[in-house]
């Protein structure tokens, strides 16, 4: 794997981590619970984090399907599809319970 492709494939996962991590700590009982400001700061990370997950899989998508016509390896670009696919999906999972 060539390293400007790998850092394509960071980008979704730092994306996704931030979501979750972001999500978890506005409620968590040692972050935003005892912290009115930190709380507000990861209440906004949470959106800014989601449109950029949504961003990458465009940019996932539209590489994976250039890939694909141009009969080159698409594992790079289905794997930063699905890592950037984490977080509508886990919100999709939240609102249909």
């Amino acid at each position: 794997m060539k390293q400007d492709h790998a850092v394509f494939l960071m980008l979704p996962v730092m994306v996704a981590s931030a979501f979750f991590i972001s999500f978890w700590g506005r409620n968590a009982e040692a972050l935003g619970q005892g912290d009115m400001g930190l709380a507000l700061v990861f209440s906004f990370a949470v959106p800014l984090s989601f449109y950029a997950s949504v961003a990458l899989v465009v940019v996932a998508f539209i590489g994976l399907i250039v890939a694909w016509r141009r009969l080159r390896p698409v594992r790079l670009w289905l794997a930063a599809l699905l890592i950037a696919l984490l977080p509508p999906m886990f919100l999709a999972l939240i609102d249909l319970m």
